[in-house]
């Protein structure tokens, strides 16, 4: 929802193996305040994910090269 802007999502499950209720699924209502720490937590993910990238010799973008 985050990316979507959609006001829920219908997270599903399926296992055959589970006879009595195969597909199982929930609804996840949209929360802002939620979704809000993710617009404040994505950058400093980033910006540390780039760092242990670093530590092993790999820049981000250069797989696309």
């Amino acid at each position: 929802m985050w990316v979507t802007r959609k006001d829920a999502w219908y997270f599903a499950n399926y296992d055959p193996r589970m006879k009595r209720e195969g597909l199982h699924y929930v609804v996840i209502e949209r929360n802002e305040k939620y979704m809000a720490s993710f617009d404040e937590m994505v950058p400093e993910f980033i910006e540390k994910m780039d760092e242990a990238l670093a530590e092993i010799g790999f820049v981000f973008g250069e797989q696309w090269r």
